[in-house]
């Protein structure tokens, strides 16, 4: 999504916290919605460091990149045997899509 603004998000965020909107609370609100930390990165012009600020700000954590080698292969294997796509199985997983697809790629091409 392309931001329709001339501001850069840093001062964005001033701009509205200035004029008394919580914005961490809104970037809360969206990821407990059900929004991938990604996605608040593109929605916002975010950083990874920015979005996990926002979140921890308000008693969210979200999981280090070690949690996506949680998963194993066999649930991969298992998810991408149900005929969805990788956006929908980083939801149902709570990890990134760019890590199903490549776990896809690596998986599929048999190693």
């Amino acid at each position: 999504m392309r931001q329709v603004h001339d501001l850069s998000p840093r001062l964005m965020i001033k701009a509205l916290t200035a004029a008394g909107c919580d914005f961490d609370a809104r970037v809360a609100e969206q990821y407990q919605a059900g929004a991938l930390v990604s996605e608040l990165m593109r929605k916002h012009g975010l950083s990874h460091g920015r979005v996990r600020k926002a979140l921890e700000a308000h008693g969210l954590d979200i999981p280090s990149g070690n949690y996506l080698r949680k998963v194993t292969d066999a649930e991969f294997m298992a998810a991408f045997s149900t005929g969805k796509n990788d956006v929908q199985i980083a939801r149902e997983m709570n990890i990134d899509r760019g890590t199903v697809r490549k776990r896809r790629k690596t998986l599929m091409a048999g190693g």
